[in-house]
């Protein structure tokens, strides 16, 4: 009993469109997950009010650790970044205008990507900034960040004042005004 060429060829063709199906649906969800920070609110932000997560991370200039508790006494700018971003390319230079009329702001980027292009990414914060390298998204989820640029302030307290978007220099001063952390630092 043979079986008809016809056959033979109508089923590798249905399990080649089975095969394709399946590695367009693994593409799709990969792309989902690489693509989700575009896509406003389909992750909560850290909560105002609430503590910044407890992290360790390493300075991508100076291979130095950092700490959540080294945020104690100071007001802290949790930058996240993205290296797929088009708007985040405008936020390091923004980040040097604002860091040079407050030096007691303490800013750490938070890059997505590889290493070396979070380094070109945030070359002009180099000396004034850390720069964190988060190549897995690991932070990003950690700190339930949906979106890039996104900028979480913290007080001195480590406790989180604020989650904003900003891209320019007068929206991060904006931000640290109505949150009176700056204000409340100068008092101590």
């Amino acid at each position: 009993m043979s079986i008809p060429l016809a056959h033979v060829l109508l089923w590798a063709i249905v399990v080649l469109l089975g095969a394709i199906t399946w590695g367009l649906m693994q593409e799709l969800h990969s792309l989902r997950e690489r693509f989700l920070h575009t896509i406003p609110g389909e992750r909560p932000e850290l909560p105002v009010g609430g503590p910044v997560p407890a992290f360790e991370w390493i300075d991508a200039w100076s291979g130095r650790r950092i700490e959540n508790n080294q945020l104690a006494g100071r007001i802290t700018l949790l930058v996240f970044l993205s290296n797929s971003c088009p708007t985040c390319s405008d936020v390091p230079g923004s980040l040097t205008e604002v860091l040079s009329h407050d030096t007691r702001l303490q800013v750490i980027v938070v890059c997505s990507g590889k290493e070396n292009d979070c380094k070109y990414l945030c070359h002009a914060l180099r000396g004034t900034a850390t720069v964190v390298c988060d190549s897995g998204s690991e932070i990003r989820s950690r700190f339930a960040v949906s979106s890039y640029p996104t900028t979480i302030v913290a007080d001195r307290f480590g406790k989180v004042r604020a989650v904003t978007h900003a891209v320019r220099a007068q929206d991060f001063r904006n931000v640290l005004a109505a949150t009176n952390v700056t204000r409340a630092a100068a008092a101590i």
